[in-house]
């Protein structure tokens, strides 16, 4: 008896050590995938499926430089949110990537776009394998293509970035406004059909909310599948080429202003605020000082996102972060814009609200960065607001609201799945039972 029970006391643990190792191997497996299908969508971003130089980009000390480079080479038709390096900086190693088909790119070779190391540990992992959509919600989800250049991109006819930072959650990253879908301009297959299948991967996580970029309205295939259709708004200039064509941004800029936003502009110009670059460390800080007055809290990982995209963007030559300080060369306010293509997207802000009499130097840092950016942007996004005091702020610089959709939605527990399917077992019986009796 005591053999037995030793016996019986070993096999147990080495049954749970096989398990552990199997769930070890497992997630390594995952995590390889998902690095194979950043891999990929990197190389998409960076211009390997297409795209050119964008325009003239601005430095970080504000001046415009109109020589592209390696970082100022982008595909133009992702817009900025959904930028590989974007997201690299606001959810590292915690997004990954819906495509469609399932199966194409399934990972052969080396990788795309990837670090040696990291293509390497794809392509050991993946060599035979493509990335499903597991039927319990938890991460990796549809094929990412690994293979190198244009071949993959041939193969992957859609491709939709998703931060998932709980495995089987769907959410928006941090100071990331919107979603984007990229589907190949060659591709031959109905974009109904794409959305469908992106639709279906999206229903088997647990929780989901995105926001698609405006313009993106053909959703109801997210509808069919259990998600819910929401309407926001956001707010834009999308005059800036036309104005500077015409030679004066600013005097038509100003004349588009409301009146209040107007005297606001004039009384910060009147107390001589400078508006000059800001340091990232000073313009977090502002920033997280001005929510807090609100009675809101940004934590320890929001702030250092927040630095963490302000330098990238910096590095990239592709953001600037402006702040207005008074005659003592006080921070006052300071506004992070970041730009991709043609658009420039209003990222973040803050306002030293004790000092009453300069309460307006957010305005005129606004005013000037719009000015700025309208020497290589034709679109000024302020990213928008539900709440009526800021969309009133945004809207009294001319600009107008531009709505798009969000996507929500949350699986049902187990228990409320087995409801549902005895509901759905017994009406076919019910069915059966009347075909039956009619015979």
């Amino acid at each position: 008896i005591f053999m037995t029970k030793y016996c019986n006391i070993r096999t147990n643990k080495e049954d749970r050590a096989r398990r552990t190792e199997a769930r070890r191997a497992a997630a390594q497996l995952v995590e390889a995938e998902a690095e194979a299908r950043r891999a990929f969508y990197r190389g998409l971003c960076e211009g390997a499926c297409g795209g050119s130089d964008a325009g003239s980009r601005g430095n970080a000390d504000g001046s415009a430089d109109g020589v592209g480079d390696k970082h100022g080479s982008q595909a133009i038709d992702i817009p900025l949110f959904a930028q590989a390096w974007w997201l690299d900086a606001a959810c590292p190693e915690a997004w990954t990537v819906l495509t469609y088909p399932e199966d194409g790119g399934t990972a052969r070779g080396g990788v795309s776009g990837g670090e040696d190391g990291a293509a390497s540990a794809a392509d050991n992992a993946t060599a035979d394998a493509t990335c499903r959509v597991p039927t319990d919600g938890a991460a990796g989800v549809d094929a990412a293509s690994a293979t190198s250049g244009k071949g993959a991109a041939a193969e992957i006819l859609a491709a939709m970035p998703v931060f998932t930072p709980y495995g089987n959650t769907v959410v928006m990253p941090p100071f990331t406004q919107t979603s984007y879908i990229w589907q190949n301009p060659d591709s031959q297959v109905k974009k109904h059909k794409i959305l469908r299948a992106l639709a279906e991967s999206l229903a088997r996580y647990r929780y989901v909310y995105l926001q698609l970029s405006p313009g993106q309205w053909q959703a109801l295939p997210f509808y069919w599948r259990g998600l819910d259709l929401g309407v926001r708004y956001t707010y834009r200039l999308s005059d800036l080429g036309r104005w500077r064509k015409e030679g004066d941004v600013a005097a038509a800029l100003r004349e588009g202003m409301g009146r209040d936003s107007r005297r606001r502009l004039r009384m910060a110009e009147d107390q001589g605020i400078e508006v000059r670059p800001c340091p990232v460390e000073e313009a977090a800080a502002l920033c997280r000082q001005t929510l807090a007055a609100r009675g809101e809290r940004m934590s320890g990982a929001q702030t250092t996102c927040l630095k963490r995209l302000m330098t990238t963007a910096l590095e990239r030559r592709q953001g600037l972060v402006w702040g207005g300080y008074d005659a003592e060369g006080r921070l006052l306010s300071t506004a992070f814009v970041a730009y991709q293509g043609r658009t420039a997207y209003y990222v973040a802000g803050g306002s030293e609200k004790a000092s009453s009499p300069h309460t307006h130097a957010q305005t005129l840092v606004l005013f000037k960065t719009v000015v700025h950016c309208a020497e290589f942007c034709d679109i000024f996004d302020f990213e928008g607001s539900m709440i009526e005091g800021v969309a009133q702020f945004f809207q009294g610089f001319g600009s107008t609201p531009h709505p798009y959709l969000t996507l929500s939605g949350r699986k049902p527990g187990l228990w409320l799945r087995a409801w549902r399917k005895f509901l759905r077992l017994t009406s076919l019986v019910r069915q059966a039972t009347a075909k039956s009796l009619k015979r």
